[in-house]
């Protein structure tokens, strides 16, 4: 079950005229709850199941919450957004602190303050632009579906008149596709590997006050440097090195192994792990949680179009001991600036991500929509928080056009800190496949962790651009 929380996203716009974009906001927002009204609407309990506690339901909002909390609230801000626009009596926001109150529509309180909305815009006026903060309940959707409500926004704002076929999606249509979930119910006796009690709790996650947020870029070349590296190691793995307890899916005549999303997520794992190391008792186990979008993975697939919820989760695990184990039989991989043993220990963590990854198919994911739908308590299914959770956006097209008053965004971003150790690969700014942006990182740690996280020499290494004159 997707946990009861907020999820805050930000588009940034430059504008020529405040007063146009507000206003193709304003149509583009109206024309879009006026196709997809679920979105005006609020979460609440519901009593249409017998014998099932704990349901919920999307319920449409009466006129005195949308009147408190309208579907779009605009707020000025005497901030610029970009550092050239400073000027004596104009300082710059920063985008590490933008989850507080003023930026952000509903307060991202945890469990979140009632009512519960579905979707929520604030057109964040500053003196350079506009922010676009959106927050969305994760019950009803996930990040693919976010990126889905950007889209067909932008279309709203770009055509915002259009009679009929704007969007490539009707609330009909959302309706049967949930019904397709709901009427998965896998015949197999055996529970799913992640319904037991190391995964699900009875507790819900807990507002870390410690947290902050900052972005890494790791150059794209770079990690395709880790990436090959890490297959060359397990092509010429040494015996006596121990990686995992089972290897027989790996084929070493099989190349590459790995992917760069891979690399990325054992990176931000590892680093993690390492910043958090002094801190905590030694062989303790360090657990990665990944969402996984099943979409195109249950058969037959959902629809690209559905915005619901379509994402369960991957643990994975190692022992934090290893990371003081000594790796003498590591082969040399030359690459200046990197210490081998990274090499290792990004192999051996890639090797738990992908193993794990490898599992998630249509009778799993069946299972565990199974597993949900049988419960008698819905509200029994708690995430337990791991120390780790690397969300993964980089496919997603949130760079759309907006029309031509608005544009297209020039950034996006995340800024959440009440978790410690939550992790976004944000999503790549470039579409075409030949030019590859940096991997660009929002990671949430305790301050003290995230200075030794900013100066991990993987990460020091990683974010360095080839050559001097390389920026990004």
């Amino acid at each position: 079950m997707s946990p009861h929380v907020y999820m805050p996203f930000f588009l940034f716009f430059s504008t020529l005229s405040i007063t146009e974009s507000l206003d193709s906001l304003e149509k583009g927002i109206g024309r879009l709850v006026m196709e997809l009204p679920f979105l005006t609407g609020e979460v609440v309990k519901s009593n249409r199941l017998e014998h099932k506690a704990n349901v919920m339901e999307v319920r449409p909002s009466d006129a005195s919450t949308l009147r408190d909390h309208p579907i779009l609230r605009i707020r000025y801000h005497a901030q610029c957004i970009e550092l050239h626009n400073v000027r004596s009596t104009v300082t710059i926001i920063s985008r590490d602190n933008l989850s507080n109150e003023n930026f952000i529509p509903v307060p991202l309180a945890i469990p979140p303050p009632e009512p519960c909305l579905v979707c929520r815009f604030q057109a964040n006026v500053m003196t350079d632009g506009i922010i676009l903060a959106i927050t969305l309940s994760h019950r009803v959707t996930d990040g693919y579906g976010m990126s889905l409500i950007l889209r067909y926004l932008a279309q709203c704002c770009h055509d915002p008149t259009r009679k009929d076929g704007l969007l490539p999606i009707n609330p009909s249509n959302e309706t049967r596709l949930r019904r397709q979930l709901f009427v998965i119910n896998s015949e197999l006796s055996e529970k799913p590997p992640w319904t037991g009690e190391s995964f699900f709790t009875q507790s819900a996650p807990v507002l870390d006050e410690e947290v902050v947020s900052r972005k890494i870029k790791l150059h794209s070349t770079k990690i395709k440097q880790l990436r090959d590296s890490c297959n060359f190691f397990f092509q010429n793995m040494p015996q006596g090195i121990d990686i995992d307890n089972s290897c027989d899916w790996l084929q070493r005549s099989e190349l590459p192994i790995f992917s760069n999303n891979d690399i990325v997520t054992a990176l931000t794992w590892l680093c993690i792990a390492r910043s958090r190391y002094n801190s905590l008792k030694p062989n303790k186990e360090s657990v990665l949680f990944m969402p996984v979008d099943v979409r195109t993975i249950l058969k037959p697939t959902l629809s690209y179009s559905y915005v619901g919820c379509s994402v369960l989760g991957v643990l994975s695990e190692f022992n934090l001991g290893i990371l003081d184990e000594p790796h003498m039989n590591v082969p040399s991989i030359g690459i200046l600036g990197l210490d081998n043993s990274d090499i290792y220990l990004l192999s051996r963590l890639a090797y738990i991500i992908r193993n794990n990854l490898s599992v998630i198919d249509d009778e799993y994911a069946r299972r565990v929509i199974s597993t949900i739908l049988k419960a008698s308590d819905w509200d029994s299914f708690h995430l337990s928080v791991p120390d780790v959770v690397v969300s993964n956006l980089r496919y997603l097209q949130v760079y759309q056009d907006f029309g031509s008053v608005l544009g297209k965004p020039f950034d996006f971003d995340i800024c959440d800190t009440r978790v410690d150790g939550m992790s976004w690969i944000l999503p790549n700014r470039l579409r075409s496949t030949s030019v590859q942006h940096p991997f660009e990182l929002r990671v949430s740690l305790r301050t003290s962790a995230m200075r030794k996280l900013q100066s991990d020499r993987l990460i020091l290494w990683a974010s360095m651009s080839t050559s001097t004159q390389s920026k990004f």
